[in-house]
């Protein structure tokens, strides 16, 4: 972990609750049969992970994104959800009674073996595909120029990880688009790579940390 390369977690069958974590990027996590009842997750990304026959009941989930992660019979029963993103996961028996949501998008997802989800929910968008848009090419040179740094490059969030970075993830931008601006992004991304001090930007670890970041910098309600 010193040496910046994701370690995986392995833990199954604890009889303790757990709390949820905060400002992390789990990769290849593998948890199963655990409690995370009433409990916060914040801006926090799991990425090819294994998170099978959890608990996660009136627990909150505020910037939490899912990528081709296993959720195979996960308890999320009155569970908050608040601009999170699910990507191409396996949500198998997974159910969702009286969860509510906030600007949360299930994108490339099988939603039919899912338990007790709204599909009509206006706080929920439904993808599939790749999203059709066009990117400006200022948009473009901001967005790989940023990139250029590692912190904003190993968690790829504005890039693909299947292309080691050399593409943008359309996805993300696409959702980024539906709030602000070609325009504002490149602003954004142009200020993000200009404010690079040891401290600043720590934690651009999901959708929603970029999100939270061009909020706070135009002056838009969250």
């Amino acid at each position: 972990m010193r040496k910046g390369i994701h370690v995986p977690f392995s833990l199954a069958n604890s009889p303790r609750p757990l709390k949820g974590p905060r400002d992390s990027h789990y990769y290849r996590t593998n948890i199963h049969n655990l409690k995370f009842i009433k409990t916060h997750f914040k801006n926090v990304k799991y990425t090819a992970s294994n998170i099978t026959s959890c608990n996660f009941r009136n627990t909150k989930f505020i910037g939490v994104d899912f990528i081709n992660t296993n959720l195979k019979k996960c308890n999320f029963k009155n569970a908050h959800f608040e601009n999170c993103v699910f990507y191409a996961p396996n949500l198998k028996a997974a159910d969702f009674l009286n969860a509510t949501f906030k600007n949360v998008y299930f994108i490339n997802t099988n939603i039919s073996n899912i338990k007790n989800i709204n599909s009509i929910d206006p706080n929920i968008r439904i993808l599939k595909g790749d999203p059709n848009i066009t990117l400006n090419p200022s948009l473009v040179t901001s967005i790989m120029q940023l990139t250029t740094k590692p912190k904003f490059s190993k968690h790829f969030v504005l890039t693909s990880k299947n292309s080691k970075g050399k593409k943008i993830n359309l996805w993300i931008i696409y959702l980024l688009l539906q709030k602000f601006s070609q325009h504002e992004l490149t602003k954004g991304f142009k200020r993000l790579y200009s404010n690079d001090t040891s401290k600043s930007n720590k934690n651009m670890y999901t959708y929603y940390s970029y999100f939270e970041f061009f909020s706070k910098y135009f002056k838009k309600v969250l």
